[in-house]
């Protein structure tokens, strides 16, 4: 039987969906079959970031309302990979949680793991995506606003005594980058009993992401290589430290670094070629 995990935020633009598709990406290249549910109703992001948007026809709020079958409803992605809309119509607002739980339930069985991307902020949406979920994933990104908002949703859940939760630390810059907490500093102030992993920044995030293509890991730089090695962690039940996670993406930063300056540097002897030989 399939596990639902729910990765949550407490603010928006932390690249939380990002993270589910990427998750969910790398799960599936393990073997794992995997189904990707946008669980922003009204806000629905993560058909964008698949590239899939054109493709929507019906979505989750049609199936828990009985409007189609799941099969209607359930894109495939990739070998391993599905995936099933939010409604941009309806709200959370507008539909009982029970009745997205119960479609979830039924395609237990058909997956391994079920990854819902939760709307941030505290509302309807989050409590009924919290509620659902074997395990939670909250995604906090190097700021202090991502710090209080993700502290207020942890607050909430240790209310509900909901401890079956890790962090994720994302979009991490190098130590010499101005303006972004440490991981270190980060771990400080949260003091998180399970780390589920941290992602650095990789400009080649963004650019597949509104692509539309952040489904091939490998090709996302440094958060691909990190992505990869939490899944590997997350699959053999392993958990590294700040420390361990600190030393793994500077390594792969640098060497991130080293390639794109290799390739600016022959782009811009290219482009001096160009401008001698005209």
């Amino acid at each position: 039987m399939g596990q639902i995990i729910t990765l949550a935020s407490g603010k928006g633009g932390v690249g939380k969906t990002v993270v589910t598709a990427t998750f969910g990406a790398a799960l599936a290249e393990r073997g794992q079959r995997v189904l990707l549910l946008d669980g922003d109703m009204g806000l629905r992001d993560l058909d964008l970031v698949l590239g899939v948007e054109d493709r929507v026809l019906f979505d989750i709020f049609d199936v828990a309302t009985g409007r189609c079958f799941e099969e209607d409803a359930i894109l495939h992605i990739a070998p391993n990979l599905d995936f099933m809309p939010a409604s941009q119509r309806y709200r959370w607002e507008e539909l009982e949680g029970d009745a997205v739980l119960t479609v979830l339930e039924d395609l237990r069985d058909r997956y391994d793991y079920l990854l819902v991307d939760s709307p941030a902020g505290i509302g309807k949406g989050l409590m009924y995506t919290l509620a659902m979920a074997d395990r939670i994933f909250l995604v906090v990104e190097p700021t202090w606003v991502s710090l209080r908002d993700t502290d207020r949703v942890m607050h909430y859940m240790h209310e509900d005594r909901m401890f079956h939760y890790a962090v994720i630390f994302n979009n991490f810059h190098n130590a010499q980058t101005p303006g972004y907490l440490a991981a270190e500093e980060m771990a400080d102030q949260m003091q998180p009993e399970h780390l589920g992993g941290i992602l650095p920044h990789a400009p080649e995030v963004v650019a597949q992401s509104q692509a539309g293509n952040v489904t091939n890991v490998a090709q996302l730089g440094a958060f691909g290589k990190a992505m990869t090695q939490m899944v590997d962690d997350f699959l053999a039940g392993r958990e590294r430290s700040v420390e361990e996670w600190s030393r793994f993406i500077d390594r792969h930063y640098r060497a991130g670094e080293g390639n794109r300056s290799r390739i600016a540097r022959r782009q811009s002897q290219s482009a001096a070629w160009r401008r001698r030989r005209g």
